[in-house]
């Protein structure tokens, strides 16, 4: 903990990360991943980028699985490989909507970790 002996006696370090964490949860973007440094004190970062949008994440996700296109009747082949091409582009969609959501969350975390870092030491 930060401060003199006198100072550390008469702090308490659980007001103190309440009171920073109601702080972070009010007022910083994407408050979600910074709070979790106060709670847990370990590294958000590796949080956030666990969540890197992959195209089998999404697909798990949203409960998606492509059809085998080599079954069935040419009839069917068609029609399976026309809603296979549908999906992947649905998902390809989709990934670069949730990847510009991720590339924000990282920027908002680099700027937040700097905020916080201020506020603890300037306290």
């Amino acid at each position: 903990m930060l401060g003199t002996k006198v100072e550390k006696a008469s702090q308490d370090f659980s007001k103190f990360s309440k009171s920073i964490l109601n702080h972070v949860l009010t007022n910083f973007t994407y408050p979600q991943d910074i709070a979790y440094v106060i709670t847990d004190l370990k590294d958000p970062m590796k949080r956030v980028t666990a969540d890197l949008p992959t195209k089998a994440k999404l697909m798990q996700e949203n409960h998606l699985t492509l059809e085998d296109e080599t079954t069935g009747t040419d009839l069917e082949k068609q029609q399976k490989a026309a809603r296979n091409e549908d999906i992947e582009e649905t998902i390809d969609y989709m990934r670069k909507a949730a990847f510009s959501e991720y590339n924000k969350r990282k920027t908002a975390l680099t700027s937040n970790m700097a905020v916080l870092w201020g506020l603890v030491m300037g306290q």
